[in-house]
């Protein structure tokens, strides 16, 4: 009866005696492991040989020398009959009425399906990782690529711009800053969101930016309504690129010479004059680029200690994944300061646009 229930367990069991490790018991499960059904009164460096050198005979000599149990977790090895093979076991010592180790009683589990499934499973998620990291490089190369490489350096005005790509991977896209001279002297400086973020974000708002750029460089003259002539044509182009609708912009055109500020938003933010006492806002904004829009537009003094700031307050956002809630943050501006000369003492600040 004991004897039966011994042969049918279904984990390895066997008993080996002596310090040549002789097989005394094995039962089915590890008869069919080794493929070797005669193993009573054989020593175990006969019945395995392919098992020198794996450091398990070694770790037997080490329980019945010691007579202090040892387990293995995991264990590699290699069988003939199996190939590579992994093994959870635990070796106890049985000791004789003298106190002295007489046997080892081991019971052994194969878990080669077990380690090769984490491992398949471990070759996946780097090789998400991988594609991820593809991904997230591509949008963020794409985004640096499309936004400019560096502000103008211009006598009289000190310009400062910052831009922090978003953490998540494809959550760049949407917001964009510009600054570069006109013809005349004059400086334009841009800020402005698409709706959405990713590739097609990025792809939309690097045509919106060529686009405007074009037309500000165009009608670069000195004759007034410059940029809402700019904003109004680019509503009407941007029509024709998908991606466009909804998307806000905020441009000023600065002279330094005269000290004037000319700007137009459409559905942004209002630029700010900072003084050294007070921040004044533009006086009103009216819905963006879409059908039939409308823009506001101001022509303001700026004194020489006068900083402009225009602001992208609107947040890129970003999902956590299907089903999922939308969460974005508003986060802040490119600030370009107008100074009375080359050189005068006007503080270089910076924001950054971020998502969420």
């Amino acid at each position: 009866m004991v004897q039966a229930a011994f042969d049918e367990m279904p984990i390895m069991l066997v008993y080996v005696e002596g310090p040549e490790h002789r097989f005394a018991a094995a039962n089915r499960a590890y008869r069919e492991f080794l493929q070797a059904p005669d193993l009573v009164g054989r020593p175990i460096r006969d019945v395995m040989p392919e098992a020198e050198g794996q450091n398990l005979f070694e770790l037997l000599d080490r329980v019945y020398a010691t007579g202090r149990a040892q387990s293995g977790r995991e264990w590699r090895v290699y069988w003939n009959a199996t190939g590579e093979t992994f093994l959870t076991f635990d070796v106890v010592p049985r000791f004789g009425t003298d106190g002295t180790v007489v046997g080892l009683l081991t019971q052994i589990s194969d878990v080669t399906e077990q380690v090769q499934a984490r491992r398949a499973a471990q070759a996946e998620a780097k090789e998400a990782r991988e594609r991820y990291e593809q991904a997230r490089d591509v949008i963020t190369t794409l985004q640096r690529e499309l936004l400019p490489r560096g502000v103008p350096v211009i006598p009289g005005l000190d310009i400062a711009a910052s831009y922090l790509l978003a953490d998540t991977d494809t959550a760049a896209g949407g917001d964009w800053f510009d600054a570069f001279a006109l013809a005349d002297g004059r400086v334009a400086l841009v800020v402005g969101d698409v709706v959405g973020h990713g590739v097609a974000a990025s792809a939309a708002m690097g045509q919106l930016r060529v686009l405007l750029r074009d037309r500000l460089a165009r009608g670069g003259g000195a004759g007034g309504g410059l940029v809402e002539a700019a904003l109004d044509g680019l509503d009407a182009a941007a029509k024709d690129i998908r991606g466009a609708r909804a998307a806000t912009l905020c441009v000023a055109v600065v002279d330094p010479r005269r000290g004037t500020v000319e700007y137009c938003t459409a559905g942004h933010t209002r630029p700010r004059c900072w003084s050294r006492r007070t921040v004044r806002p533009a006086t009103s904004l009216r819905p963006g680029p879409g059908p039939s829009p409308a823009v506001s537009g101001s022509r303001s003094p700026a004194s020489s200690s006068a900083r402009v700031s225009c602001c992208c307050s609107t947040a890129t956002a970003s999902s956590n994944g299907p089903g999922g809630t939308w969460r974005g943050a508003p986060w802040n501006w490119p600030r370009w300061s107008p100074t009375s000369r080359p050189g005068a003492d006007c503080p270089r600040r910076s924001g950054r646009c971020r998502a969420g």
